[in-house]
């Protein structure tokens, strides 16, 4: 990617030298298309960089900026039970039956803070039961995947998930997911603590990890029981 970032840093400077001296020709024009399109070949998968245009109708050039984006690495991997894993990674659909079906994210974290963000397609029952959550690298997956130890999270019917452990309403938590509604998933490794956020109800909740029972690196670690359920990984 910092070749990718220096081409266009690079392109980006003769266009301005270019505007500032007024001095170009079709040929340098054509020049800078030719190379413009082969960076867009090589864009062919989110990337760290992305191209700006900056439309100036009195300008004959427009501005070209490189700006940072987040690369989108995470995707789903490991699973079991009546699930698919589509889109590359990126998209769970539950099957025709009601059965606990877990994923595991490809994904290892140990330091930073890591935002996701979550859209519920379709929850599949009124019950609104999903897990969201983390895992060690090291718990292996199992079917009840929200028993397993070294989970933390939250779940449909008020649960939250401490080590394996059920909570009920623990820190007020109340379930409020819903089709078509949007999830924060931070996880924040520097400050060992976790949140989830629905953008719809603006609803807000922390959890606090134990080091000692969930080590480093951890994983993001899903629970969909309900048949049709399809969730996205937006980000």
């Amino acid at each position: 990617m910092d070749s990718v970032k220096r081409r266009l840093i690079s392109i980006k400077e003769q266009l301005s030298r270019a505007r500032d001296e007024d001095d170009f020709f079709e040929s340098d024009i054509n020049k800078w298309k030719e190379k413009l399109e082969a960076l867009k070949k090589d864009l062919n998968i989110p990337k760290t960089v992305k191209i700006k245009h900056d439309d100036n109708m009195n300008s004959f050039i427009p501005k070209i900026s490189v700006c940072e984006a987040r690369m989108i690495t995470e995707r789903f991997g490991r699973f079991l039970g009546d699930i698919q894993i589509q889109e590359n990674g990126q998209l769970i659909t539950h099957g025709n039956s009601n059965a606990h079906a877990p994923v595991r994210g490809n994904g290892e974290y140990s330091s930073g803070q890591h935002l996701f963000r979550f859209k519920i397609e379709n929850i599949g029952t009124s019950v609104n039961w999903i897990l969201f959550a983390i895992v060690s690298k090291i718990a292996p997956i199992e079917q009840y995947s929200y028993k397993t130890a070294t989970t933390y999270g939250w779940a449909g019917g008020n649960q939250v998930y401490l080590n394996g452990d059920c909570n009920n309403d623990f820190n007020g938590y109340k379930t409020d997911m819903e089709t078509n509604h949007t999830l924060e998933f931070m996880i924040d490794c520097d400050r060992r603590k976790i949140r989830l956020k629905n953008e719809q109800t603006q609803s807000e909740y922390e959890l606090d990890i134990d080091i000692i029972k969930c080590p480093f690196p951890w994983q993001i670690s899903l629970d969909v029981y309900h048949s049709g359920t399809r969730l996205r990984l937006l980000q």
